[in-house]
């Protein structure tokens, strides 16, 4: 799975927004925490079956949604499509299956992020897969866990 450039955290009706930029130069590394790869030019690959964020809490009492643009490695038959669970403070607050790079969005409710100082944002991604694992373009992967997307 690959986060794009600028997913977002705001509040359903504000125009604020905490705008987590995950390109190389973005600012996504003051929020990463474990299961990335470096950022990329256009995007940050996820390593092994989960990655972490953790975000400021707002102080805003109110209905947030987190807004996600992320593209899953497929492989033909033998990957076909990649879930992805979406949680906040332990709390589950999404679950898809990607075949696309597209855009999804999470209502996060207030409920979820009241009482703790920090947003613990934690992707799932189960059917993680090195792409040097699938495609059999390799013969093994590269001992470089961090420059391969979705691996373990």
């Amino acid at each position: 799975m690959r986060l794009e450039a600028e997913p977002r955290f705001e509040l359903e009706q504000a125009a604020d927004a905490l705008i987590v930029d995950f390109r190389a130069g973005g600012n996504s590394g003051v929020y990463r925490r474990s299961g990335w790869a470096e950022p990329e030019p256009e995007h940050t690959w996820t390593i092994g079956p989960e990655s972490r964020l953790e975000l400021p809490r707002p102080t805003t009492p109110g209905a947030y949604r987190m807004v996600l643009d992320l593209g899953p490695f497929i492989w033909g038959r033998d990957l076909p499509v990649q879930r992805l669970t979406v949680s906040v403070n332990d709390r589950a607050i999404g679950d898809f299956f990607i075949r696309e790079v597209t855009r999804i969005e999470c209502a996060v409710p207030w409920e979820a992020i009241a009482d703790s100082e920090r947003v613990a944002v934690a992707f799932r991604h189960p059917g993680a897969a090195r792409p040097c694992d699938v495609s059999g373009a390799a013969p093994r992967c590269p001992d470089n866990p961090a420059r391969m997307p979705d691996g373990d």
